[in-house]
């Protein structure tokens, strides 16, 4: 025995919950909380999140437009010889999606994502995205 602790045991916990109500008129609802932790041998993490959103169909359903938001929060704590480092850093993030089907081969989407992370506790870097895309798609 050369006195290395060789004990490689993990743990998790997962919890998800969803909800979605969808009405005749074409508006939806949806929301989602969710929670993890882990523990392993120097590596503990927990996430805790919550994402709710809104959409609604237009001109029989041709026109999609749905908005979503979020929230996270994640933890991270490890220990080295003794030696105890954590971090915590907090999401908000939105979507933004419109669809219209211009015809039963075209249809044009825009999709926008932000993120908004910023760092609570620990080493690291606050940072913000914002990402647009456009596409045209057409079956012949």
């Amino acid at each position: 025995d050369d006195g290395t602790d060789r004990d490689l045991s993990t743990s998790s916990l997962t919890l998800s919950s969803n909800y979605s109500l969808s009405f005749h008129s074409g508006f939806n609802i949806n929301t989602t909380v969710n929670y993890a932790r882990g523990d392993a041998r120097a590596t503990t993490f927990e996430v805790i999140g919550a994402n709710a959103g809104l959409g609604h169909s237009f001109f029989e359903r041709r026109l999609n437009l749905n908005l979503t938001g979020g929230f996270s929060r994640n933890s991270t704590t490890t220990e080295v010889a003794g030696q105890s480092a954590g971090m915590t850093q907090q999401q908000i993030t939105g979507n933004l999606s419109v669809m219209y089907r211009a015809s039963r081969s075209n249809t044009i989407r825009l999709t926008a994502r932000a993120i908004n992370n910023s760092l609570i506790e620990g080493a690291g870097l606050d940072f913000q995205e914002l990402e647009v895309r456009l596409s045209i798609n057409q079956r012949f």
